[in-house]
């Protein structure tokens, strides 16, 4: 994954994402992260893993969600669902982008978590991974 050469890598929730933050605390601040879900591709469509993951959202005890939306549009993956929501958890607000898209029938989620303060700061570094994301054929 091509980052800016300010991020780093950092272990998070048994995956790897990468932050701008220093310490293995600074992805809590700002990071990213990219999930497959190969393993649901057989059962859900790129729509209703949004609504699902949407849903999920909206039914955590733990969130209060601010705002949220959903909006459509083409990247160079194609249609690409963007997910984006403010919340409010411990008395931290964030902002959590979410792109759903599909490349070779597997369904992808890069996903962008940033504290409030962090989040005009560090928006065009998430476009910039994202438009930069290559995958191995």
């Amino acid at each position: 994954m091509r980052v800016p050469r300010n991020w780093h890598k950092v272990y998070n929730h048994n995956y790897i994402g990468h932050t701008p933050i220093p310490g293995p605390e600074g992805y809590y601040y700002n990071g990213i992260k990219v999930f497959y879900w190969q393993e649901e591709k057989m059962n859900l469509s790129l729509e209703e893993l949004v609504k699902k993951r949407f849903n999920g959202t909206n039914k955590n005890q733990y969130l209060n969600v601010i705002d949220q939306n959903v909006s459509i549009d083409t990247t160079k993956y194609g249609k690409t669902f963007t997910y984006k929501y403010h919340t409010k958890m411990n008395g931290n607000e964030r902002i959590t982008i979410s792109k759903f898209f599909q490349y070779k029938e597997i369904l992808y989620q890069f996903y962008g978590i940033s504290d409030l303060k962090y989040f005009m700061k560090y928006k065009d570094d998430h476009e910039f991974i994202f438009n930069n994301l290559k995958f191995i054929d």
